[in-house]
């Protein structure tokens, strides 16, 4: 089991990451990564992601309900199913909830992992990645 604090260790590192390769944010989206750099585990019928910038500020979004005692600053959620049916769009509206976040942080290029929810942000950007 991660801990928040070590989480937190490695959302430093990555910060660091961001300012050498000059990116304003990284999005994370696949489950191990985001585990990896929230302690937010992510069950295996579900989506979520992890926003950080470069400035150290990150935002986590998980499915159903916002997620407790992770190491990002600020968490949303989005309904990922209705009653026992599951949402196939969950990874777009994961996406529509990572955007606005990150253009109220004012990022215009960012980095992002090979997720299936960073493929819609990609769709959804009017920006280059």
């Amino acid at each position: 089991m991660l801990t928040v604090e070590f989480s937190r260790g490695r959302l430093q590192r990555l910060r660091q990451v961001l300012q050498q390769e000059q990116l304003d944010a990284a999005v994370i989206g696949l489950p191990e990564h985001v585990y990896y750099f929230s302690a937010f585990f992510t069950n295996w019928i579900h989506f979520s992601a992890l926003a950080l910038t470069a400035d150290g500020q990150s935002f986590l979004v998980t499915p159903n309900a916002p997620a407790e005692n992770t190491a990002a600053d600020e968490v949303a959620s989005y309904e990922a199913q209705w009653n026992a049916t599951l949402r196939s769009e969950q990874p777009r509206e994961v996406a529509r909830h990572i955007i606005p976040w990150l253009t109220k942080k004012g990022a215009e290029k960012i980095g992002i992992d090979a997720a299936i929810v960073n493929s819609q942000l990609a769709l959804q950007w009017n920006r280059p990645l």
